[in-house]
């Protein structure tokens, strides 16, 4: 499996100081890393981060970006400036000298790392490489959906055809982040313009049970964190798409508990019994929310670390790269898995 480390706060950090300066950092992960539930330690074939280069707590909205467009060209110009930046390779993390330089000089209030290695099977190349991104969001995957070649023409079924369109690459990790995005943008297209919608009123029937319900004692475990508090419900101009709108916490955590429910629905259907590993973690550049899953009680979850304080740092006394907890204010986070 793989690695992912993300970063969110008020204020911006050095890159350097969260994936390549501390001893144990994501980049000496790649090749030594602990608590991997195959008992391999390589992770070596590809990587990727993805960071904003707005304010989280001040960016403009979509609707403010788009006011005064005259052409769609152009209101794609200016939405474009709530998408991530993206640098991914198939080179092993240890060994890219261009993700060292880039790292020394960016900064950014929230970043996603991920350092992959490859489901037996699968394809090495730039499109496999995580973070995906679409529109202003970004997704992240640790774990694996069991024998995914069975589920995936039931799952493309459940995509409209312009989420189809996005998948470049042949993960069940992309495949898993379409889905995801078909639920949240079901969320604001109306029935009638969403394929999904009936299925996934179907799949959800249980409402928000998929995280009541489950316990260490139970069929799987699941956490969600997010870095601001939930909003009103946003309004959407005709003129942003979906992918650029804005969705509050609850709907984006909606969306995630929907599509690990209905990959269990499509796993339970056609009779496979395997455990699936689906620790997510997904953000629009303001929130992050991310779970921690296994569908078979008897398997262990991949482990999902958080941890929150007032400021992110070096700490000279120990030499070591943390976060600090100076007063009772939470104004950074960190997720790893």
């Amino acid at each position: 499996m793989c690695r992912f480390l993300v970063f969110v706060g008020k204020s911006p950090i050095l890159m350097a100081n969260l994936l390549t300066r501390p001893k144990m950092s994501l980049l000496q992960q790649s090749m030594s890393s602990r608590m991997r539930l195959e008992g391999m330690n390589l992770n070596g074939d590809g990587f990727g981060v993805g960071w904003y280069t707005h304010d989280t707590e001040e960016c403009a909205t979509a609707d403010d970006l788009v006011a005064g467009c005259s052409c769609k060209e152009q209101r794609m110009w200016q939405l474009k400036e709530l998408a991530p930046c993206i640098f991914t390779s198939v080179a092993p993390a240890w060994n890219n000298m261009n993700l060292r330089r880039l790292a020394e000089k960016i900064r950014s209030q929230l970043i996603f790392a991920h350092v992959r290695a490859a489901t037996l099977g699968s394809t090495t190349n730039e499109s496999n490489c995580h973070p995906f991104q679409f529109g202003r969001f970004m997704w992240m995957h640790n774990g694996t959906v069991a024998e995914f070649g069975r589920m995936k023409k039931r799952l493309i079924s459940l995509l409209d055809d312009q989420i189809f369109s996005t998948i470049q690459g042949t993960t069940d990790s992309e495949y898993c982040f379409a889905l995801f995005l078909q639920n949240l943008f079901s969320e604001l297209s109306s029935p009638s313009s969403s394929s999904l919608a009936s299925q996934a009123n179907e799949y959800s029937s249980n409402g928000t049970a998929v995280l009541s319900s489950l316990s260490s004692s139970g069929p799987g475990l699941m956490s969600s964190v997010t870095s601001s508090p939930a909003k009103g419900q946003p309004k959407r101009s005709k003129d942003v798409p979906l992918e650029y709108a804005e969705y509050t916490v609850l709907q984006i955590k909606n969306a995630m508990d929907r599509t690990i429910k209905m990959l269990n629905d499509i796993s339970s259907s056609i009779g496979i019994t395997s455990a699936s590993l689906m620790n997510f973690v997904v953000t629009d550049g303001i929130v992050v929310v991310a779970s921690r899953y296994v569908n078979q009680p008897a398997h262990y979850a991949a482990s999902l670390f958080y941890a929150s304080g007032s400021s992110f740092g070096h700490d000279p006394d120990t030499d070591t790269y943390r976060i600090f907890q100076h007063d009772k204010r939470q104004l950074c986070h960190i997720v790893t898995s």
